[in-house]
């Protein structure tokens, strides 16, 4: 694993933060396996990887550029921003995730407007990480989500436990994955299916 901000690490056990998130549409998890990792929209552009590119989702396609060398987390699970018809899933993702070299701290959803790429992408390090909460305690954000920016890429060994919403996505990221599930880090992955996590409106 990459080195970790060892402050940003001391306060995420301190305030017993157990996991973060990631979602993504369920077409996109075999790539995810493939290419071992959760990568930036940039990235996968020169791949030419097929992936969710509606940049409405950061607010105007501006941002979207902006951002585009991040990868876009959470501290609680992004309700408000799945959209059923995408069939999402949620990649649970280790705490530690959150003190990985350069990660930007944001607090609110970075589609805000007033978010601005140029400050946002400046605030990194503990004590950004911690104006994130009410307290040095806490592990609830004061704003939802909690978000917060990877830079380039999230490697696959920082995901925990994928998360479905429907035992029918299950099934079908089963036969998705095909020769992935062959893929040594899958193999340690759980699977599970939850509907709380995705919302009310999801229902």
């Amino acid at each position: 694993m990459l080195a970790l901000d060892a402050a940003v690490a001391e306060s995420v056990r301190r305030r017993g933060i157990l996991r973060a998130y990631h979602h993504t549409p369920l077409v996109s998890l075999a790539n995810v396996v493939r290419r071992e990792g959760l990568w930036c929209r940039r990235q996968l552009t020169e791949w030419g990887d097929s992936f969710d590119d509606e940049t409405s989702k950061w607010g105007r396609r501006e941002k979207a550029a902006e951002f585009a060398e991040y990868v876009c987390c959470s501290v609680r699970p992004p309700m408000g921003m799945l959209k059923k018809e995408k069939r999402p899933i949620l990649l649970e993702l280790l705490p530690t995730v959150l003190a990985l070299p350069g990660v930007a701290f944001i607090g609110k959803w970075s589609s805000f407007g007033d978010v601005a790429a140029d400050q946002a992408l400046r605030q990194t390090g503990v004590t950004w990480f911690d104006r994130m909460f009410s307290n040095s305690q806490s592990d609830w954000p004061t704003e939802h989500p909690g978000e917060f920016l990877v830079p380039r890429c999230v490697p696959l060994e920082y995901v925990r436990r994928i998360v479905f919403r429907l035992e029918d996505d299950s099934r079908d990221a089963a036969v998705s994955l095909g020769s992935a599930g062959s893929h040594e880090a899958l193999r340690k992955l759980r699977f599970t299916v939850d509907k709380y996590p995705f919302g009310r409106n999801m229902e």
